[in-house]
Formats: structure tokens, sequence, C-alpha cells
């Protein structure tokens, strides 16, 4: 009988060069299996947050329109020689009370803030339920500053055919249906304007306020007018000023005016096709255009 003298371990084998490389081949493998699966997750969970956070500012503005006698807010109305409250011509600020930041609101208007929106500081605060997670361009929310000091960005927009055309009613100015009429979309953080511009989406930005025109209007968190309805844009790194976008996988997250939140793909530019008849954009953003309701 081979004794092995006392205190000496027998020797072992190290991974050969093509061993260790089929290992590291093999781990590469399987992280190139699982990261998928992780993104996946990490947008499903963002997409949820965004809803969730889109079913809140649904849910504001009803709140807003059963404590103002059935109107909701304007989106910017041209100011008087001293609106008794300045915050009503935006319809984000307007609706800070209904999404539990009131104190914010109320250092907005007089007698607090006798200058109003541009005049005072809450416009530079960045609130969460504003934000997406899967915009890259939200950053920390403070991406802009002007004369005035620093506006913060939203990655939401309102739908100007809704706030922006009139002082809107929940049952009566709805003649398509509420289930199918658009309050509030994803809007990128940052936009182009016409000239290839970079701007931002500033949730309290007014451009009645800020002095008019197109160039104030780009900076505006809304999306579509009275007579250009642009198509939403698709994973557009800086996607047009007018637009709404998302940088979601599949969808664009919408909430409608009965409250409840959709997605639609990103083949809405082309048209929603449902029950055998074709939707446009246009469709889903009037309230009152006389158009077929999709059932979508």
């Amino acid at each position: 009988m081979i004794r092995v003298a006392q205190g000496i371990r027998p020797s072992r084998r190290a991974f050969t060069l093509i061993e260790l490389l089929v290992v590291i081949s093999i781990i590469a493998i399987l992280i190139g299996m699982i990261m998928p699966a992780v993104q996946k997750v990490r947008e499903a969970a963002s997409r949820t947050n965004c809803m969730n956070n889109l079913r809140q500012l649904g849910l504001a503005a009803h709140n807003y329109h059963s404590v103002r006698k059935g109107k909701l807010p304007l989106f910017y109305a041209t100011p008087t020689t001293t609106p008794a409250n300045p915050a009503e011509m935006q319809v984000f600020v307007a609706l800070l009370p209904y999404i539990e930041q009131e104190p914010l609101f109320m250092s907005m208007i007089p007698p607090k803030n006798t200058l109003g929106i541009t005049g005072s500081t809450g416009k530079g605060v960045a609130i969460p339920l504003l934000s997406c997670p899967s915009d890259p361009n939200y950053g920390n929310g403070n991406n802009y500053s002007d004369s005035a000091g620093q506006w913060a960005s939203t990655s939401y927009g309102a739908n100007y055919d809704v706030f922006g055309v009139q002082q809107s009613n929940i049952g009566s100015s709805f003649v398509d249906g509420t289930s199918v009429t658009v309050l509030f979309a994803d809007k990128s953080a940052q936009c182009l304007d016409s000239s290839a511009t970079l701007r931002h989406n500033l949730w309290a930005w007014t451009p009645s306020v800020a002095g008019g025109g197109a160039t104030a209007a780009a900076y505006a968190p809304s999306f579509g007018t009275a007579t250009l309805i642009p198509y939403p844009d698709y994973k557009i790194k800086q996607p047009q000023c007018l637009n709404a976008s998302t940088f979601h996988t599949g969808a664009i997250n919408l909430v409608m005016a009965d409250g409840s939140t959709r997605n639609l793909p990103p083949d809405i530019a082309a048209a929603i096709s449902a029950n055998g008849t074709t939707y446009n954009w246009q469709t889903v953003l009037t309230p009152a255009g006389s158009d077929p309701a999709p059932d979508f």
C-alpha cells in the first residue's frame, strides 16, 4: 500500500486555459439569457408606475371638476390685468392641490406670491408624480432655467384639445364619449421645436405668462392643438414638442376622460383599427369631433 507522507497533500490539477474560457463563455451566455428578463421586469415596473401617475392625474382632474362646479381647468388662459388666481392659467399648477401638493400651490399664487407662477420658486420643484422612470430625458427634473429662475420638467402632457380650447365640462363637452377621449399622456421631458432646437417639457410653464409665441409654446406640457394634431412619437430620443411621446416598449400610456388608463401601440401613427373601422390619433384627442368612437 502506498502511503502519502504526512504533511504533504496530493496536488490538484488547475483549470486549463480552454476550460476557463468555456466556463467564462457559459457564464456570459447565462447573463445574456437573464438580462432581457430583468429588463422586461424593470420595464413592466416602470410602466406600472407611469400608469399609476397618469391615473392620479386623471383622478385629480375629476376632483377639480367636482369642486369647481363642473369645469376642468383651462390650460393657459390669457391673463387679466391682475388675475385673482394666476395659477389657474396652467392645468398642472391648478391640479396641485389634488395631487397632495397644496403648499406648493399656495406658494405660487397671491397673496403669498404676487408675481404668480413665473415669480415663484415653486415652478422649479421636481414632483415625483410628474416623472416617468422610463424617460431618459427627465434626469433630476431640473434641466432648464431662464431669467425667471429654475423650471422643473415633467414626463407627461395635457391634451390641448380638451384643456386649451375651452373650459370643458366632463359631461357636456365630451360628445364623442369620455372613455375614448384622452386627458393626459406620456410626453418626453425634452423635445425639439420646429427649428430642431432643444426645448424642455416644463410642468408649470405658461406661454401667455412667458411672452407667447411658438418658442414659448414649445416648452408647454401639452400635445396637439386645435388646428394641428401630430401623432405620438415612439422611442425617439428627442421627439417633437407638439407630440405626445413615449420611451416605453410597445405602447404609449394614456388616461382617458372617464379616468381609465390605456396603452396604445406605436403604430397609432398610422391608425387605430377596431371593428373594421379606422380611427386616427385625432379621433381620441377631440372630445367633440363627431368622429366614430374606437373600441380599444
